[in-house]
This record gives structure tokens, C-alpha cells and sequence, in this order.
């Protein structure tokens, strides 16, 4: 995806929203704009329920978008939803298997920027580089302690 920079702060969010799962998953949406204004709603399962807000630097909102292009967040794949599993069979072939899950919960991460969008649906077997960067998100925009679990 080709962003053309610059690119005005407001023309920049970056968005997760959490599904449910078998069992007290924390159920949240959060915004950050990129002029740093954080909306956190609380769903279910999350130590503070409702709408919360928050202001941050925009340097935190260009480092998670410089962490994004680290990670190759925009030439990922959109949906992440089974593993593939390699097997040598008896007569010496490899064979692929996809194998998916039911009880994982769903996290949509979003980047809106210069009118481009890159949506990601993480359920299973996603990269670790993801999943660093969702907990990066979490981090700099302080809301944790909102969510109130180790997510």
C-alpha cells in the first residue's frame, strides 16, 4: 500500500476492537486520532465499562505508525484465522493442513492515514510481530489500566 507523505495528523487513526471468546475476554473498542485524542469504550469483561478519553502526544501516535511500517503492517494479510500445518506423509509427500479454532477472541486493528486503510482481523496463528505491536498500541495510548487484565 503506497501512503503518500506528508500526510496532516488529522487524516490519521489508528483503531482496535476486540469480539468476544469462550470465556472473560476484555470486549473493547479503541481510537487514537492522530492529534492523540484516545476514546476507549468499554464493552464487557474490561475494568472500566463505557466511554473513556484521553489525550497523548502525537510523537506516541508517529511512533506506533514508524512501529506499523517496521512491522510491515500494510503488506500483511487482512484476515488471520488458521494455522498451516506441514506433514511428510508414509509415501514421502508433503501435504498442508489448515487447521482453525473456535474459542480465540477476535482483535481488529485498523490504520486509517492519508486515505488509505489497512484493516487487519487477527484471530488465530497471527504473526508475533502483531501481536506486538496491538500490546505497543495498548501501551502508548494508556489504556491498560481501562482494560484492567494482562490482554
Amino acid at each position: 500500500m503506497k501512503i503518500n507523505f506528508p500526510v496532516q495528523l488529522s487524516e490519521i487513526y489508528i483503531s482496535i476492537e476486540t469480539g468476544p471468546c469462550f470465556g472473560p475476554c476484555p470486549i473493547y473498542h479503541l481510537t487514537i486520532s492522530g492529534t492523540g485524542d484516545v476514546v476507549f469504550e468499554g464493552r464487557n469483561f474490561v475494568a472500566s465499562e463505557g466511554v473513556q478519553t484521553r489525550q497523548i502526544s502525537p510523537d506516541k501516535v508517529k511512533d506506533l505508525i514508524a512501529a506499523a511500517f517496521e512491522i510491515g503492517f500494510f503488506e500483511m494479510a487482512n484476515h488471520y484465522n488458521s494455522e498451516r500445518i506441514f506433514e511428510i506423509l508414509p509415501d514421502n509427500t508433503l501435504d498442508l493442513k489448515e487447521m482453525t479454532v473456535t474459542d480465540h477472541q477476535l482483535k481488529i486493528l485498523n490504520i486509517q492515514i492519508g486515505g488509505k486503510q489497512k484493516k487487519i482481523h487477527a484471530y488465530y496463528s497471527y504473526p508475533k510481530r502483531l501481536d506486538w505491536f496491538y500490546h505497543l498500541i495498548l501501551e502508548l495510548s494508556g489504556v491498560e489500566d481501562w482494560i484492567g487484565c494482562d490482554d
